[in-house]
């Protein structure tokens, strides 16, 4: 996941720099991340120039997919989190019954 959050955050910020700012981690870390996902992949995510980046056809899908999924996590984040807040435990009701 480290390596798609990093995709995912460049993408947004749209600078190795930036990202790795707004990840708390060294700009040659956010490179790392991208180009594990290109080789493990085979594809090329971004088109680099000195000035910019620029996401390829593959790297457009790709931003749509983790889209879903980072949504899904936090969907399903929210429902623990919210399971978690449920009371449980064990409730004893005594009745007492007069004629």
């Amino acid at each position: 996941m480290d390596d798609l959050a990093a995709f995912a955050v460049l993408h947004d910020l749209g600078s190795f720099t930036r990202a790795a700012e707004r990840l708390c981690i060294s700009q040659p870390a956010v490179t790392g991340h991208v180009k594990a996902l290109e080789e493990h992949y085979q594809v090329t995510l971004f088109r680099r120039t000195a000035r910019r980046i620029e996401l390829t056809e593959e790297g457009s899908r790709l931003v749509a997919i983790t889209r879903t999924l980072f949504a899904l996590e936090e969907e399903a984040e929210a429902l623990l989190d919210a399971n978690r807040q449920l009371v449980s435990g064990r409730l004893e009701v005594c009745l007492l019954y007069t004629s």
